[in-house]
């Protein structure tokens, strides 16, 4: 058997893609895109669920009309650099947003604005407390 040739740039190249591929479990849930100083927002769900270029993206139509640019974006990654890419089936950048910490990413919209991606709260998944208080006694 003959090993190929692996220059050091394409092999630090393939690991940066393994270890942004492998990390969707921090990254995937719902995620609150808005323009900075804006008013309009929506909620994106960064998927775990593996696609051509990444993970699947879903978008409500409210995100896609707010932030139009959201129609052609279908999947998202992790960059070797760490940024959170979306982009298009045909795997081209749409956005390019730097982390500012574990729930916040912001970068310059395709529209030219600047947009913000944070971590949106979880839904809830518990029961109301009752009316009478938290033993429902």
């Amino acid at each position: 058997m003959r090993w190929l040739d692996v220059s050091p740039r394409l092999a630090i190249a393939a690991a940066a893609a393994f270890v942004a591929a492998a990390a969707p479990a921090g990254v995937a849930g719902p995620w609150r895109l808005s323009e900075v100083g804006g008013k309009v927002g929506c909620t994106l769900s960064l998927t775990e669920a593996p696609a051509i270029g990444g993970y699947e993206v879903k978008a409500p139509a409210a995100c896609r009309l707010a932030f139009p640019p959201i129609k052609g974006v279908s999947t998202w990654s992790v960059d070797g650099a760490g940024s959170l890419v979306l982009s298009d089936p045909e795997r081209r950048r749409i956005v390019l947003l730097q982390a500012r910490s574990a729930s916040l990413w912001e970068g310059p919209g395709p529209d030219g604005g600047d947009w913000r991606l944070e971590r949106a709260p979880a839904a809830r998944t518990e029961a109301p407390l009752a009316a009478g208080g938290a033993s429902g006694r």
